[in-house]
């Protein structure tokens, strides 16, 4: 009774400070200089890209054999792909390199290797990126970074003790390839002050070179981690300051757009900075961003459609499994396509077994009408491996159809404390089951649960 009577409290103090106003933090006044600097940017710098591919096009046709060719316009189609975010460039670099192979000494063919072990990280070909890894290995050559490059890949396939191996090779190193994988592997632990702690201190290697990519990078994900800390006002400013030194840097514009959004709630600004970034990238995460403000805003019509849309453009073949996350979330719950959200989830476990992939095995199965199935993976695959605020969410809902009562209002309540980092839709959701007390109108068999 007491848990009962504890939890519902928690739900009347969050309920109130939810009617509150919050402090408003992301301001135009802020970032419109930099929002202006980047659509400059991004047109002379696309424009050039493009020069710089057409020339070294014209070079291989001149020369096929000319192996540098290949690797210039590797360059090229890669820089393309940062700028516009088309898989297809993604795909271009892959055969290029593939095509350079034969023409390499063993040194070289290390390098080139570990290139294309980190274009299939980003292709989300975690397997085939252990093996371009393995292939590095037997060079012998570049040994460090091989071995960096397999910590990355084994923390993608949830091999978290080779993963912990290979940091304690390094534990008495400071570099900053170090500190920033140390950083991962805390955070994978939950302990998110010692992440960022770490983080900091990689920062601090950079700091004095603004014009360096290590320097937006690192600042960057300390704006992220910031988030997830609860630190607004600090990752606010660590966005800003990315933003100083390279406007055209989209993973803080998407940060100023969710913090304007999960916040501050002001949907307005939120689609703003996303309809600036959609103009240079049609990239199907920016329809998934889009879609969670329609649904902030009750307009389910618009959020359908948009939902429609990411499915269409992200399960087109330049994009491999890049998005199958979100297509399982979205199959799962509006579009209520339980056998694809399912078949997904399956390969996803297959290509990637992480807490985060059986999470999503489980949520599929629930979403299919097998509430036991998705509790015996939740318990089986996932709990007591993860702290991501996602996934005592699904966790939570699993057990509370399942009626385990007492172990979803913990799952719940945890989730609950990362509100920010899950957005006001589930937010809104948790309050929602938080005010029911005892989960009792769940149970009752002639009102089943919407489920989530």
């Amino acid at each position: 009774m007491k848990t009962i009577i504890l939890f519902f409290l928690i739900a009347l103090a969050l309920s109130a400070c939810n009617s509150a106003q919050k402090e408003q933090i992301v301001s135009s006044k802020d970032y419109d200089k930099f929002l202006i600097t980047s659509m400059k940017k991004h047109g002379t710098d696309l424009e050039q890209c493009n020069l710089t591919i057409k020339f070294w096009e014209e070079k291989l046709n001149q020369r096929q054999d000319g192996y540098i060719y290949y690797q210039k316009l590797a360059d090229a189609f890669e820089e393309r792909f940062e700028l516009t975010g088309n898989g297809e460039d993604l795909m271009r670099v892959d055969s290029l390199l593939q095509k350079v192979l034969p023409y390499l000494n063993d040194k070289e063919k290390a390098a080139d290797y570990l290139r294309l072990a980190q274009n299939a990280i980003t292709q989300h070909q975690f397997k085939k990126a252990e093996t371009y890894v393995n292939l590095a290995a037997e060079t012998h050559y570049f040994v460090i970074p091989s071995k960096l490059v397999a910590f990355d890949v084994a923390m993608e396939l949830g091999e978290y003790g080779k993963a912990a191996e290979i940091l304690e090779l390094f534990k008495e190193q400071e570099d900053f390839d170090i500190l920033i994988r140390q950083s991962k592997f805390k955070d994978h632990e939950g302990d998110l002050p010692t992440a960022i702690a770490l983080m900091e201190k990689a920062f601090e290697l950079v700091k004095n070179n603004k014009s360096h990519p290590l320097y937006t990078w690192t600042l960057g994900n300390l704006g992220d981690m910031y988030g997830h800390a609860g630190e607004i006002k600090k990752s606010y400013e660590a966005f800003l300051k990315v933003l100083s030194q390279d406007p055209g840097y989209d993973h803080a514009w998407k940060g100023l757009a969710w913090m304007a959004y999960a916040h501050d709630g002001n949907t307005i600004a939120a689609n703003r900075i996303i309809d600036s970034l959609f103009i240079k990238k049609s990239i199907p995460d920016l329809l998934w961003l889009k879609a969670e403000l329609a649904g902030h805003k009750g307009d389910q019509g618009k959020r359908l459609k948009l939902l429609n849309e990411f499915c269409q453009i992200a399960s087109e073949p330049e994009y491999g499994d890049m998005y199958n996350k979100y297509l399982i979330l979205a199959y799962s719950e509006e579009l209520r396509k339980p056998e694809k959200a399912l078949q997904l989830a399956k390969k996803e476990v297959k290509n990637r077994p992480t807490p985060e992939t059986y999470a999503l095995l489980a949520w599929a199965y629930l979403h299919s009408g097998e509430k036991e199935k998705a509790l015996a993976v939740i318990q089986q695959k996932v709990e007591g491996k993860s702290s991501e605020p996602e996934i005592l969410y699904q966790a939570g809902i699993i057990y509370l159809i399942n009626k385990k009562r007492e172990r979803a209002k913990t799952l719940l309540a945890m989730a609950e404390e990362s509100s920010f980092e899950l957005g006001p839709l589930k937010e809104k959701k948790l309050v929602e089951l938080s005010k029911e007390k005892n989960f009792d109108f769940m149970f009752a068999a002639e009102k089943p649960f919407p489920l989530p």
